[in-house]
This record gives structure tokens, sequence and C-alpha cells, in this order.
């Protein structure tokens, strides 16, 4: 006889099957929590181990929601399938996973962290003093675990970000610019996305579209990317040898 038990549990957003996944986009497990005027976001895809969090107003939620576009998202089942973001609620075109509240307590989420990534502090992170941050951290990191019982997904370091350091797009914006897809007819092979794409690797492909959903504001991160186009661009040789690697 041999034991059986559930070993993983699978949804939306912890798909790891490529022939399940879109080729140049990332699939991400998010979490929020909102306390007041203020909401704790993060997000992980599990296929590559990116993980991030920030705290940020909640006047600004709805864009950043819409910039990830996650396929799943945890809110604290005190809040259902609705979470309050000032004077009005959203859950629209979002997969919603409503866990335990106390999957969400600050201290429970520290702890959760500190032992994921084996440190006693947050500090180098940059998310000690973000509690809400923090919390979405964590609730992630306990989702992972009840989900993957087994063999748990390799994370990268936590990365914690400012929205203040990128452009808002909301999505009337990105819409209209036709980003990702065409304001008319909906495809994506018509966007500016698609026009530019001459990515080799779908890591490239995921990079490139970050770039175009989160501009910079950031001169001297401006200036670095420019100064890696003159590069390329006065060096044809060099140009067409990463071309067609």
């Amino acid at each position: 006889l041999v034991e059986r038990d559930v070993v993983r549990v699978v949804t939306r957003g912890t798909v790891l099957e490529e022939s399940l996944l879109e080729e140049g986009k990332n699939n991400y497990l998010a979490a929020l929590n909102v306390v007041g005027a203020e909401a704790g976001l993060a997000y992980v895809d599990i296929t590559t181990g990116e993980f991030a969090t920030t705290q940020l107003p909640i006047t600004g939620l709805l864009v950043e929601l819409a910039r990830i576009s996650p396929a799943e998202v945890l809110v604290p089942d005190e809040q259902g399938l609705l979470f309050p973001m000032g004077d009005q609620t959203a859950a629209e075109g979002q997969n919603v996973t409503p866990v335990n509240a106390a999957s969400f307590d600050f201290n429970f989420c520290r702890e959760a962290l500190l032992s994921q990534y084996k440190i006693l502090s947050l500090e180098s992170f940059g998310c000690e003093g973000v509690p809400l941050a923090v919390r979405a951290a964590g609730a992630i990191i306990d989702y992972l675990g009840r989900t993957y019982k087994t063999i748990k997904p390799q994370l990268g370091p936590l990365s914690t970000y400012s929205t203040a350091s990128y452009m808002t797009l909301d999505v009337p914006t990105r819409r209209n610019l036709e980003l990702f897809e065409s304001g008319r007819s909906g495809s994506s092979q018509l966007s500016l996305l698609a026009t530019l794409d001459q990515t080799k690797t779908a890591m490239g492909g995921r990079l490139l579209r970050r770039w175009l959903g989160q501009p910079l504001l950031d001169l001297a991160e401006l200036n670095r990317r420019l100064d890696a186009v003159e590069f390329f661009h006065e060096d044809a040789f060099l140009r067409r040898a990463a071309l067609d690697t």
C-alpha cells in the first residue's frame, strides 16, 4: 500500500506547466490588503522567481493592478470578493481568492518572510518600514506553502518598489497608446509591443513588456538605457552578432 496525500493544489496563479502559460507574459499571483487609505500589494511569478511588493495609496491601486494583470489575487476573507478602494470597490476582471485573514497578520507574515529567506531582518529588502507591503508578501509565502505541500517554488530576493518611480498609465491610456493590443480590434499583433518585440527568449519578451508598461521617471536609469542603445547603434558588427545569437 502507498500512502496517498495531496501534494499540490493548482490555481490560476500557481500554474507551472508551459502548455498552460502564455509565452513572453508573466503569470502573476498577487496578494492585496487594504487598510484605510493605504494598500499593500505583492506579486510573484513562480515560473521565474520574480517577487515584489509595495505599499501605495488606494487611489493608485487600480492602475497598478492593471499594469501587473495578475492571474489570481489573494485578499483577506473578511473583505470578501470585493475589496474597498476609497469611494469604490474593485473585483471586476480580477480572479479573486479570499483566504483566511490570519494569513495577513503582520507578525505572522514577517516571520514567514524571515523564515523563507533565513534572515534576521527585512531591512535588506527595504520593506521593514512598510507593514502593509510585508503583510501582502507574507500572505503569498503562506499561500504557496499551502498549495505546494512538498517541493516549494524557488523564489528570488524580495524586491520592494515604489510606484512613484514610474509613470502612471491608467487603463484608457494603455488602450489609446495601443501598448499591448490594438484599440480597435483588440489584436495583440497590431500593438506597439508586437512591433518592437525582436527578443529571442521568453525572458526577454517579459522584460520588454515590463519596460513598456512601466515607463521610468528616474533620469539616471533612463540615461543608462539610452547608453546601451547608443552602444549597439554605433557598433554594427556587435549589433548584428547580438541579433543573430
